[in-house]
Parts: C-alpha cells; structure tokens; sequence
C-alpha cells in the first residue's frame, strides 16, 4: 500500500536522508511487532532485528516519489497494515501539534513536547504489540522502560512534524506488497 506524506517548508539532503531513515525504522520494528512470536518461557521475541533491516523483499520500505516544491510530498510503499500503522502515528503528531495554542511556549516546551511525544507513540506501540497478541506479558510501566532502548529513532519524524515541514499524510490503494 502507499502511504503519502505531504511536506513543505527548508529540506536538505540531512533531513531527507534522516527522515526516511526514521519512517524505514518505523516500518521495520511495526513489522517485526506483526510478524514476530513471542515465547513466554523464555520471554523473548523472534524475529530480524529492526536496526539491520528485513531479509525479505516484501517487507522492505520503498520510496516510490519525492515531489518537492512548495508543498510537495513523498510516496512510500509497504505492507499495507504497516502503512496503516505508520498513517496512525504521523497522524497523531500532526493533529498534535496543529492543536497547540501558543506558539510562543513551543520554543520554551520542546524538549517536553519531544518527551511527551515519545511517550504517546510508546503507548501507541504499546497497544500495537498488545493487539497483536504478542506483547510481553509486562505492565505498561515495564514495557516502556525495556522498549526505550530498542525503539526506532523518531525524533526526525517528530522534529519535521514540530517545525511544520510534515503537513499530513493519507493512504492510497495502489502498490501493494503480498
């Protein structure tokens, strides 16, 4: 499935490279949540590691078109529920941040704003792994604090959502992966 993900405002080759580097971590750790198994007694996940990228062809996050202009977009390719999951979050940062009221307090909040962010996409992977049925066993206190340190880096996604260079993001039907 497409995902589009309307953009505008500065870019650079920096924000490109690690925007997209951002969205393929994204895709590769909601992917090894829906394809991974959970094993309780030895309370470990199998699967590929996210941070080395998919074996298989099919789970690899393509950049199919880059528009950039003023706005412009970009269309990326992958299983279609992962799009969907990743549609689900951008969405969720961009309807975050359009209903700020002062501007003025998001320079003085950034850093919590950042940090606030970061603990809502946790809990959105949270009940992403719990809806697959292959959450660990844990509380969501537990949960966070081991998933920390093994979540994608999102901080360019939040960052260009922050600064308004990410404008929205929809799905469209065509280019699917099997």
């Amino acid at each position: 499935m497409t995902l589009r993900i309307e953009i505008d405002g500065e870019w650079d080759a920096a924000d490109f490279a690690t925007f997209f580097k951002s969205l393929d971590d994204l895709h590769n750790y909601i992917t090894l949540v829906q394809e991974s198994t959970f094993y309780p007694e030895i309370g470990r996940v199998s699967a590929y590691g996210f941070r080395h990228g998919p074996k298989d062809a099919r789970y690899r996050l393509i950049v199919k078109r880059i528009k950039f202009s003023s706005p412009g977009f970009t269309d990326i390719i992958g299983l279609a529920s992962v799009m969907r999951e990743i549609r689900e979050l951008i969405q969720f940062l961009i309807l975050f941040i359009s209903n700020r009221e002062d501007r003025k307090l998001q320079r003085e909040k950034g850093k919590l704003e950042i940090a606030q962010l970061r603990l809502g996409l946790l809990r959105e992977l949270y009940e992403i792994e719990k809806e697959s049925g292959r959450a660990m066993p844990l509380d969501a206190e537990k949960f966070f604090s081991l998933k920390s340190n093994s979540l994608p880096d999102l901080d360019p996604l939040i960052t260009a959502a922050l600064e308004g260079r990410i404008k929205s993001v929809e799905l469209k039907g065509e280019d699917t992966i099997e």
